[in-house]
């Protein structure tokens, strides 16, 4: 049968080869041969992950013996230098620097074709080795700080993994085993060399320690003092920064913003309003900013202002007090803002065909960010209508189950 281009006669041809003796077993041999095939390609794969670990482990074993002959090395020269008759020379570190190589087979501490004494020359060496081994100790330092990087960057990826979890499931059994998993990955990142004081390392410390209720105030285990210090740590790094690097400024800007916002929320949980409101009269002219923001930075602010919108409503018992209409009125526009950045409604074409492209590579958020612009603005009109807030409405509940 001739079809030419007609594909319903060429896929009724090849349905019927495939279907044959000779067809079947073409396709028969061909799956084995790309099932051979994949298996040397996943085989090669897999080399290729475990060739790093491998080759790091060989070096650390190579390097342990080297540092055990260097110690038995420089022991046996200063045997030979202070006092006569010395044991055994042991075996010269082969990757040791070549002076010092020198230096430790060294058989006799006499000048044969040098005028300058003996411990002349070798200190001479020595001086070489320490410059040699000045720049491959900052490369050492280098490394170890970016074995370090990585080693925190786990750390710290495995409780915010656990503790985002944890937000999601209703079984308490998951909820405790998730949230001791969460604190226990946290604490290790905080005790890896350098990251005492990292900002993200503290801020989902402050949180998890929050979500376990430990909210004493007095108390220096409980998450107000871990939001203290990452307010402190941020306002340290914003000290020491110069007017070169506007970004890094207001990032940590809004890092003592977040900060500042959980310790009044948790304030105006116990109902300490007046002093909520003055630590967020301490950072509001801070995010009186020009700049733009990114859609994580204008989610963060319209909460800020939301949360002091709530405290002084509740504060002053009413919604059209000067300062609480500007609040109400910031928190509004920076959630209608967010709305509209997010809704694809409010896209042109161009728009909406970019963002749907480069969603099949990364995703951007927009729809969760969306949810949260909505969600806000739902609560503000509750705010403005005098209801409250959802940290009123669960300090109520918690009243009026004491009292009950």
């Amino acid at each position: 049968m001739h079809c030419s281009f007609d594909f319903g006669c060429l896929a009724t041809e090849f349905w019927q080869w495939a279907v044959s003796e000779a067809g079947w077993k073409f396709i028969w041999q061909s799956l084995k041969d790309l099932a051979a095939i994949l298996g040397v390609v996943l085989t090669f794969l897999k080399w290729w992950e475990s060739r790093e670990a491998y080759i790091f482990g060989r070096l650390s074993d190579v390097l342990g013996d080297q540092s055990a002959q260097t110690h038995d090395a420089v022991r046996y020269v200063v045997q030979r230098v202070r006092r006569p008759g010395p044991a055994d020379p042991p075996r010269t570190p082969v990757f040791a620097e070549q002076a010092l190589r020198r230096l430790f087979s060294r058989h006799h501490w006499k000048p044969v074709y040098s005028f300058a004494a003996p411990f002349t020359s070798a200190d001479r060496k020595l001086r070489r080795i320490h410059r040699k081994l000045d720049k491959r100790q900052r490369a050492a330092t280098g490394y170890q700080t970016f074995v370090n990087e990585q080693r925190f960057a786990a750390h710290l990826l495995q409780g915010a993994i656990a503790l985002g979890r944890s937000e999601r499931t209703k079984n308490d059994n998951q909820l405790s085993r998730l949230n001791e998993a969460a604190a226990n990955s946290l604490q290790r990142a905080l005790s890896v060399a350098g990251k005492q004081n990292d900002l993200e390392a503290i801020e989902l410390k402050g949180i998890l320690l929050r979500k376990l209720g430990q909210i004493d105030f007095a108390s220096d285990a409980g998450a107000p003092r871990a939001f203290e210090e990452l307010r402190n740590a941020a306002e340290i790094q914003v000290a020491a920064l110069d007017d070169s690097m506007p970004d890094k400024r207001l990032e940590l800007i809004f890092v003592i913003a977040r900060a500042v916002r959980y310790l009044a929320e948790m304030h105006h949980a116990n109902n300490a309003n007046g002093t909520a409101r003055d630590l967020l009269d301490q950072i509001a002219p801070a995010l009186d900013t020009k700049e733009r923001l990114s859609p994580q930075q204008l989610l963060d602010r319209a909460r800020f202002f939301e949360v002091d919108s709530c405290i002084r409503v509740t504060l002053y018992r009413a919604v059209d007090g000067e300062i609480t209409s500007q609040r109400i009125s910031a928190a509004t526009r920076d959630y209608k803002s967010l709305r509209d950045d997010c809704d694809p409604n409010s896209w042109d074409w161009p728009t909406r065909i970019w963002r749907a492209c480069a969603r099949v590579f990364h995703e951007d958020g927009a729809k969760e960010l969306l949810k949260q612009a909505t969600a806000g603005l739902d609560r503000m009109a509750q705010i403005k209508q005098g209801h409250g807030c959802p940290i009123c409405k669960l300090a109520s509940k918690a009243v009026s189950t004491e009292q009950g």
